[in-house]
């Protein structure tokens, strides 16, 4: 009986310490996730797998539609020369970017994809750009806003185009000298502009971002990087982590899409990392210590609406481009997949109206073509 007795509060000590430990270790783990930059982590990271769905990564819990689209093709005049061009929609027009055209800016009205004319060559003249990034171009309220190293981001005027062919630069904000060199530069609203770092500044090196304040001139960064690949390969996490990104348009929240690693993150207006989606990383990523030649391309080009996020994923090595026919993904503002539209060419850019009911696109092979697919049937409601 007295042995029983002991054996019993022998038993009793044992599941009182393992609770404590439990309690303790739960505890432990809450504080191991705050990270000084970030406010709110709303999603986990199931690293273990490249899936998405209900059977791949739990912490997604829609399915997406998943059909093959086939384009409208509009025949235009030859004029889309660069590979690197950029397609954007502002109001009735879809204006075409270039990078090294002798006319760097192609305008296109819609629905019909008629030419109206163009405008715009490289140089430092009154309405030139030397250094222009074609691909972080967007629309705003009187037409485009472009970004030049030289110029600053420079918002050209379109409101009088169709009727007289004229442009006028409404205005021009100039970066600091040391944030000239940002990457994926964008003005998320009246007051801020951010930019991706990409120099082995110490404090700048820490943070994928910079942020400046337009009017007090405040500088200062966020965004810790992804920890995907080992700790001594930090030295390349700009390239690694290299992304283009896009703003909400009513500016309340922004998302990047990398271009070398499947994932993307949504922020805040504020920098509050409000989700962060992992999709798969590349194997043999490394030629020793640097990044391989011809890496496999995830994200190019990224668009928006107040509704959705579109994604072109090429999933593709940087030679094979020109031949990859790639999918648009549609993902929502809460990180939920939508559809993933598999299209019938190799699209290079593209743009989606505001209703979300078209695509408009071109593509790495085609100087006189533009491209249009109906997505309004693929979008759930």
């Amino acid at each position: 009986m007295f042995l029983k007795n002991i054996f019993i509060i022998l038993i009793s000590i044992t599941f009182i310490i393992s609770f404590l430990n439990k309690y303790r270790d739960k505890g432990n783990n809450k504080t191991s996730t705050d990270r000084n930059d970030i406010k709110t982590l709303e999603i986990k990271i199931n690293r273990n797998t490249n899936k998405v769905g209900k059977k791949g990564n739990p912490y997604i819990h829609t399915s997406p539609i998943k059909e093959n689209i086939i384009s409208q093709i509009n025949q235009v005049k030859p004029v889309i020369y660069s590979q690197r061009s950029s397609t954007i929609i502002f109001k009735n027009y879809l204006v075409q970017i270039e990078t090294w055209s002798d006319t760097l800016f192609h305008v296109f009205n819609l629905p019909d994809c008629r030419y109206i004319g163009g405008f715009g060559r490289k140089g430092r003249g009154p309405k030139e750009l030397p250094f222009h990034d074609a691909y972080g171009a967007t629309s705003y309220k009187n037409g485009i806003r472009i970004y030049d190293i030289y110029k600053g981001l420079v918002f050209i005027d379109l409101t009088k185009f169709d009727s007289d062919k004229n442009i006028s630069i409404e205005k021009k904000i100039k970066l600091p000298g040391e944030l000239m060199v940002l990457n994926d530069i964008f003005l998320l609203n009246d007051n801020t502009i951010i930019g991706s770092n990409n120099t082995q500044d110490k404090l700048r090196f820490k943070y994928k971002y910079t942020r400046y304040n337009i009017y007090s001139k405040k500088i200062d960064y966020f965004g810790q990087y992804p920890d995907y690949y080992r700790e001594n390969k930090r030295k390349l996490y700009p390239s690694i982590y290299s992304s283009r990104s896009v703003v909400k348009p009513d500016e309340t929240k922004f998302a990047s899409f990398s271009r070398l690693i499947k994932m993307f993150r949504i922020y805040r207006y504020d920098g509050t990392l409000l989700k962060e989606v992992f999709l798969k990383k590349q194997e043999d990523f490394f030629d020793g210590k640097w990044i391989r030649k011809n890496p496999i391309n995830y994200y190019k080009c990224i668009r928006a609406t107040n509704e959705y996020l579109y994604a072109l994923c090429h999933n593709e090595h940087t030679q094979n481009l020109p031949n990859n026919k790639p999918t648009l993904e549609i993902w929502d503002w809460k990180g939920n997949p939508i559809a993933y539209l598999k299209l019938d060419q190799s699209i290079c850019s593209f743009d989606v109206t505001d209703d979300n009911s078209k695509v408009y696109a071109t593509s790495f092979n085609d100087m006189d073509k533009i491209f249009s697919y109906k997505i309004k049937n693929y979008i759930k409601k």
